[in-house]
């Protein structure tokens, strides 16, 4: 959302199927029927207008289906949303950021009954670099495809390392426990699989600081709203 002329605003949005921008009239109005739509990743059915008096699009009228507010303030919850905000903006192009829609809800219903916010953030930011094209093995080692005696992950290498395969030159920095969260997060279909299994907070936070490293050696995509959920 940006400032247009007075109290009007411009807004960017993603649907199923597409990316629009459009203009409602008084949206910096708190007084504005519609100033729900300023909370971050908010879920809406709107109907839009075309405006022969500008280049925009105008909003007719506005439903709320979600908000990514909650009725209290929780630090946890509110900084996960700005992660993922922040992720779907810088990882992806506008003509494409509308495919992270179904991600995006899925991800803010998870964090809204409660799912463990650093699982759904490590689940949601592995998808996206699947997406982006960063994907990496979890599978097998990524030289020989065994798929036992794995000992390292690197994200240079593209993935898993077995035993033979292994050497010096590829630095041990995650441990048994954080490589299978690591598999555990870029395996999960969806966000229900969430609490099956328990993993160190230490852990979960060291791997989404991985992650995040990675994507921005891979992507040229520095996500800063993670050193909030890191420290």
């Amino acid at each position: 959302m940006s400032p247009y002329k007075e109290k009007d605003a411009i807004y960017n949005a993603i649907s199923e199927t597409d990316y629009v921008t459009f203009r409602v009239r008084g949206g910096l109005d708190n007084k504005s029927p519609f100033v729900w739509l300023n909370n971050v990743l908010t879920i809406a059915d709107v109907e839009l207008n075309a405006d022969k008096r500008s280049n925009y699009l105008s909003l007719k009228d506005a439903k709320p289906i979600s908000s990514s507010l909650i009725s209290k303030t929780d630090f946890n919850y509110l900084t996960s949303v700005s992660v993922i905000a922040q992720i779907a903006r810088t990882m992806f192009e506008e003509s494409d950021v509308h495919n992270l829609f179904s991600d995006i809800e899925m991800a803010l219903q998870a964090l809204k009954y409660g799912k463990d916010h650093l699982m759904v953030v490590l689940i949601f930011l592995a998808r996206c670099t699947k997406k982006a094209g960063a994907e990496i093995n979890v599978d097998c080692c990524v030289h020989c495809g065994a798929t036992s005696d794995i000992v390292n992950l690197s994200f240079e290498e593209g993935g898993f390392v077995c035993r033979r395969c292994d050497s010096s030159e590829i630095e041990h920095i995650f441990n048994p426990s954080q490589m299978k969260l690591v598999r555990y997060v870029y395996k999960s279909p969806n966000y229900s699989c969430i609490g099956s299994e328990v993993f160190k907070e230490e852990d979960k936070k060291y791997v989404l600081k991985c992650i995040r490293e990675y994507v921005y050696d891979s992507v040229g995509v520095n996500l800063t709203s993670i050193e909030n959920l890191v420290k």
